[in-house]
């Protein structure tokens, strides 16, 4: 579909340019083919226009799909558990003293922390079911869905606004975490290690400035608020590729 739309909105820019040239050019007095060939461009225009709103439909409706699909993997019972001791700060990483023995490495879970608050006894029960994490563990239960939210909004499979409203709490929380923070540096430590996780950070960088141009959205007009949408993605993708061009020469 993106390629129809294309080749269609590359046939309606020639027409017009064709039509501008036989309006101005040397072909003036040939109005019956100047009007035939502004009718040609006018219903190609109207195949574009239909096509854009079609594609525009069916990437809702995958994104909505998948969404859905991604939403009922995430939300499980030991994501849910992790999840709260990360937004409470309740777990503490445990480094070990060289990267290449990450396997080593590990959360522990703030016992004290859990026990002395005011929660209900079976709560506390069950966010002390486990008292530790591996690395791995928080990598499949948590970091690494996000790293696929951002790899699949990155690559249009969904939309940011969708990310934003159905992710973004999740995302902006276990990445501002202090001890997911030392986690992530400590990944990232040795050549070649800088891009572990950069999805991850890339989506948390993108829900952030998203999310300011939300709260300008809300007081635009549909029409300054499709303009500004528009600027954003423009000024982000520049700032990504701006951002990648330095990392590869540092």
């Amino acid at each position: 579909m993106k390629k129809i739309f294309l080749i269609l909105l590359s046939i309606t820019t020639i027409l017009l340019i064709i039509g501008v040239h036989i309006l101005w050019g040397d072909k003036l007095n040939d109005a019956f083919l100047f009007g035939g060939t502004a009718a040609t461009a006018l219903f190609t225009l109207i195949l574009v226009f239909v096509a854009w709103t079609q594609l525009t439909g069916i990437n809702a409706t995958s994104s909505c799909d998948f969404i859905h699909r991604f939403k009922k993997d995430y939300f499980r019972k030991s994501t849910r558990r992790l999840f709260y001791l990360i937004e409470h700060e309740c777990i503490i990483f445990n480094e070990n003293s060289s990267p290449s023995d990450i396997d080593d490495s590990f959360f522990k879970v703030d016992k004290d922390k859990v026990s002395n608050s005011n929660l209900p006894d079976d709560i506390k029960r069950d966010l002390l079911t486990k008292t530790s994490y591996s690395t791995y563990e928080i990598d499949d239960l948590l970091l690494g869905h996000f790293e696929d939210v951002g790899l699949f909004e990155k690559t249009n499979v969904v939309n940011i606004d969708m990310v934003y409203e159905e992710f973004d709490y999740y995302i902006c929380i276990t990445h501002e975490n202090k001890e997911i923070k030392k986690y992530l540096e400590y990944c990232r430590k040795g050549d070649g290690n800088d891009d572990i996780y950069d999805k991850f950070s890339d989506i948390y960088e993108k829900c952030q400035s998203y999310g300011k141009l939300k709260k300008k959205k809300i007081n635009d007009s549909i029409i300054f608020s499709g303009i500004s949408e528009s600027i954003w993605k423009f000024k982000f993708n520049l700032y990504e590729k701006l951002k990648r061009e330095f990392m590869l020469r540092s």
